[in-house]
């Protein structure tokens, strides 16, 4: 059977990934883009916490007028809360 190198962008080598490394991820990535992507993923998601935060302060308290959009910002900020739990928790899943 012929088997066709695979080049892709989560390796660090130009070297050809094979497609185990590919579909597991973690063996392509490494520990360090592992926690590159924890730290990246925390930080905009307090950025965007904050916005949410603010947005709310200013439409419920400040001019009282709370719209649909401002309830799918907060459903929007948990669940993105959420996916960077995950992802941190799938970075490290042990904490023994």
């Amino acid at each position: 059977m012929y088997s066709v190198p695979i080049y892709c962008v989560l390796c660090p080598s130009p070297t050809p990934c094979s497609p185990s490394a590919i579909i597991n991820g973690r063996s392509a990535m490494g520990p360090d883009r592992g926690m590159q992507a924890v730290v990246t993923a925390s930080a905009f998601t307090g950025l965007a916490l904050l916005f949410v935060v603010i947005r709310c302060i200013s439409r419920f308290c400040v001019i009282k007028q709370a719209g649909t959009e401002d309830y799918l910002a907060i459903v929007a900020i948990l669940l993105s809360i959420s996916t960077t739990v995950i992802i941190g928790l799938r970075e490290h899943p042990n904490h023994e």
